[in-house]
């Protein structure tokens, strides 16, 4: 059978009709059920097999030169040092009435959340893959170094959990990913933090954080300013 050309949104919306945000994450959930349709399992494989035939398009190079630039500070994050651990990030958040999904509480779990507890406050910055030079999807790796050469930092994992307690005026549908040292889930797979509003929720949550995993350059991302720059 003849495969139609199928885009990635497509994919999305057709394997993972259950997420959310600009660039939803690949639901394992959902991706499992559809895979044990046997057809649907079929139709996957001759897709997958069609898109590992293809080759891949010539990647344009980032239009900004590599130096450090100064960045403007988005958000002045407080660091409330009495949080130290899982449990009481979550009764913080429980108290001021955020939502935490299975995977953000599965990692909150497992993150560092002691690295960066000396600093008073965060400065913030958002960068989307565009805003420094992409302008096409790129690895999370080559995000974040790009990001770094130009002067940006990757956030100690306890902004994640700080962010969402402190950012109530979230715009509805914006869903911000926190550059962070990516944490192992109870699966075994590498994700990040991510903050986003769904209409009145505001939800603290997980994506992909592996650094083969591609994301697009309107993904926006939240990093430290580094202040030697």
């Amino acid at each position: 059978m003849e495969m139609a050309e199928v885009s990635l949104d497509q994919v999305r919306k057709e394997f993972f009709p259950n997420t959310v945000g600009p660039s939803p994450r690949y639901n394992r959930e959902n991706f499992q059920a559809y895979l044990r349709e046997p057809d649907a399992y079929r139709e996957f494989e001759q897709w997958k097999a069609q898109k590992d035939q293809e080759q891949p398009a010539p990647v344009p190079a980032a239009t900004l030169p590599l130096e450090p630039r100064e960045w403007q500070v988005w958000k002045t994050l407080k660091n409330n040092k009495e949080l130290k651990t899982a449990d009481q990030f979550r009764k913080a958040l429980k108290k001021a009435k955020r939502k935490i999904g299975d995977w953000g509480n599965d990692i909150l779990g497992r993150a560092d959340l002691l690295e960066g507890i000396d600093q008073d406050e965060f400065e913030l910055v958002i960068a989307s893959g565009r805003d420094i030079g992409f302008s096409d999807a790129r690895t999370r790796r080559e995000i974040r170094e790009r990001a770094y050469q130009l002067g940006l930092e990757k956030c100690p994992a306890r902004v994640g959990p700080l962010l969402r307690e402190e950012y109530e005026d979230q715009p509805n549908g914006e869903w911000l990913l926190v550059d962070m040292e990516a944490v192992a889930d109870s699966d075994g797979d590498l994700s990040v933090f991510h903050v986003g509003r769904d209409s009145v929720v505001l939800w603290l949550d997980a994506d992909i954080g592996h650094p083969v995993h591609e994301w697009d350059p309107d993904d926006r991302w939240v990093f430290l300013r580094r202040k030697s720059v």
